[in-house]
C-alpha cells in the first residue's frame, strides 16, 4: 500500500453543503453488497466551474470517504435486530451480534470524530445519482428476500444473511484501509488502521462459518501464476 500521504491545504477548501446533523445523515442500506471504493473521489469540479488545489481535492475525497464508511457502517449497528428473526444456531447469533456492537461503536467514533474535526464529515453523497439508484433497488431486493413469512427462513436465511455480512464487510474493510491511506491526521490514521484491522477479523469470522456450514469444500483457488 502507498503510505505517502498529502500535504495539508494551504487554503481554505473549496465550499461544500452546510453540515448536516445525524439525524439527517442519507439513509444506508442495510446490507450493501456494492463496491464503493471506485466511486470516492469521483465529483468532477470542473462541472461546477471551479477549480480544485491537490489539498482541496484531497481533503474532499477524505470526507467523501468519511460519508460512505459512516453512512455503511450505520446499515449494520441493527441487522441483529431489524428482522426480528431466531438463529439456529448460538455461533451465527453471536457473529452477527458482534457485528452489529462494533458497528455502532465505529458509528459513534465518526460521530464524535466529525464533531470534533471539520476535516470528517459523513453527510456527503459522492455516489452518482444513478448509483443510488441501484442501491435502492439492491436495498428492496433484499428486504423482500428476508421479509417474515414469504422471505427465506432457517438455515437459507442464515446463509443469505452471512454471505451479504460479508460482502459488506469486505468493502469496508478495504475502504478503511484507503480512508487511513489519505489521512493527513497521524491519530485519526491510526485509529483507522485498527479499524480495518478489526473489520478483518469480522470478515474472517464470518468466512470460517460459511466455509464450515454451508460450503460442501473449502479448497484454496489456484494462483494465476500457477501454468
Amino acid at each position: 500500500m502507498n503510505t505517502s500521504h498529502p500535504s495539508k491545504p494551504q487554503r481554505s477548501p473549496s465550499p461544500l453543503p452546510p453540515r448536516r446533523s445525524a439525524s439527517t445523515r442519507p439513509l444506508p442500506s442495510i446490507l450493501s453488497l456494492v463496491a464503493l471504493l471506485a466511486f470516492v473521489g469521483c465529483t468532477d469540479p470542473a462541472s461546477t466551474g471551479t477549480e480544485e488545489t491537490e489539498g482541496e481535492r484531497a481533503l474532499r475525497v477524505l470526507q467523501e470517504g468519511y460519508s460512505l464508511l459512516a453512512s455503511n457502517v450505520a446499515g449494520l449497528q441493527h441487522v441483529d435486530k431489524a428482522f426480528l428473526i431466531k438463529f439456529e444456531t448460538d455461533r451465527v447469533q453471536n457473529t452477527v451480534q458482534g457485528i452489529s456492537d462494533y458497528a455502532s461503536e465505529l458509528d459513534g467514533m465518526l460521530e464524535a470524530w466529525a464533531e470534533a474535526s471539520d476535516a470528517v464529515r459523513l453527510d456527503l453523497e459522492p455516489l452518482p445519482e444513478i448509483e443510488r439508484r441501484k442501491l435502492a433497488a439492491v436495498q428492496r431486493d433484499r428486504l423482500i428476500s428476508f421479509a417474515p413469512v414469504v422471505g427465506r427462513t432457517g438455515a437459507n436465511f442464515q446463509r443469505t444473511l452471512l454471505l451479504s455480512q460479508s460482502g459488506a464487510l469486505n468493502q469496508l474493510r478495504h475502504l478503511a484501509e484507503v480512508i487511513a491511506d489519505a489521512e493527513v491526521d497521524d491519530s485519526r490514521r491510526q485509529e483507522m488502521l485498527r479499524v480495518a484491522g478489526v473489520l478483518d477479523s469480522l470478515y474472517d469470522e464470518v468466512v470460517v462459518i460459511l466455509n464450515d456450514t454451508y460450503f460442501c469444500h473449502d479448497d484454496p483457488e489456484p494462483s494465476l501464476n500457477e501454468g
